[in-house]
């Protein structure tokens, strides 16, 4: 074994010695600083046996190592995949994809977006017919992205235009109350349907105070009802209050209170055809806001007739 050894040695020397000679050529010489080998058994016939040369060449006034390292940076990520779209798909062919106030639009090479108000723009990369399977949870997720899920206008009593009056409760309500939407996407034979449900409204009136409640019911004389939202301010919020009167709340804004009704939607898809799957999304909060000002009333003490 010891032969075979310095043999495969003598011969990687050998190899290296056209080097040496380029080098009397004109060429940087090359310096051997080592030369080593090794061997061990493998099985009861058999040996494993090796050898390695370190060396280094000079250059003017640089010496630079005949051993080099690579150096490699970790790929960017990638962006999340583009679902796909049949060319011959009737959804191609219907100038309001999504319903009233959708459309297509040009994409990127290759691609027809849908736009939505209010939402994030769903791109499909158009494939020939009988193209790749569609992801039914990506499309679930492009499809969520384009459902309009805006809260009605918030109405108070009294109304924003007359005022709210300390120590007086005022009535909030959503116009309309938030009810479950729903979106269906057909492509090829794969049909994708989300559903929104929205949660109980989450109110804040602009004073540190706040409801958790319902959509809140319309105003009406007597005691509130069940599911009423009411709320009595103690403190003044008039434009201009801001920087000039020392006696109103730190969160009196420029223009008044600003009273928030804020919904939570839960969001899930079914899909059925070539592949059947269904799951939760990432839930959605939207919210409306009115401007809402506080007057007081004052009392004063006159002197009655002597």
């Amino acid at each position: 074994m010891t032969r075979t050894v310095t043999i495969w040695i003598a011969a990687v020397v050998l190899a290296v010695l056209p080097g040496v000679a380029a080098a009397e050529r004109g060429h940087s010489p090359i310096t051997i600083s080592e030369i080593g080998g090794f061997s061990s058994q493998a099985s009861p016939n058999h040996a494993v046996a090796g050898a390695h040369i370190a060396g280094h060449k000079k250059r003017p006034a640089l010496a630079t190592a005949s051993n080099q390292t690579a150096v490699t940076t970790a790929p960017a990520s990638s962006p999340p995949p583009v679902p796909t779209l049949p060319a011959d798909s009737p959804l191609l062919k219907n100038p309001q994809p999504f319903g009233p106030g959708t459309f297509w639009y040009q994409g990127l090479p290759g691609q027809q977006c849908v736009y939505a108000p209010s939402t994030s723009p769903l791109c499909f990369a158009i494939v020939q017919p009988r193209g790749a399977a569609v992801d039914p949870a990506l499309l679930a997720a492009r499809a969520a992205e384009t459902m309009d899920l805006s809260l009605s206008p918030i109405v108070a009593s009294p109304s924003a235009s007359v005022n709210g009056l300390t120590g007086d409760r005022s009535w909030f309500w959503l116009a309309g109350a938030p009810s479950p939407r729903e979106v269906t996407v057909a492509l090829g034979g794969e049909a994708v349907r989300v559903r929104a449900v929205p949660a109980a409204a989450v109110w804040s009136f602009g004073d540190g105070g706040g409801s958790a409640g319902g959509p809140g019911v319309a105003y009406q004389p007597g005691p509130p009802p069940a599911g009423a939202i009411t709320h009595v301010y103690e403190t003044r919020c008039l434009p201009g209050d801001l920087g000039r009167d020392p006696n109103v709340l730190p969160s009196c804004e420029s223009d008044g209170y600003h009273v928030v009704a804020q919904v939570e939607w839960t969001i899930a898809f079914t899909a059925s055809g070539p592949v059947a799957a269904g799951g939760g999304l990432p839930a959605r909060t939207t919210a409306a806001e009115l401007v809402y000002p506080v007057s007081e009333a004052r009392a004063f003490l006159v002197g009655g007739a002597p």
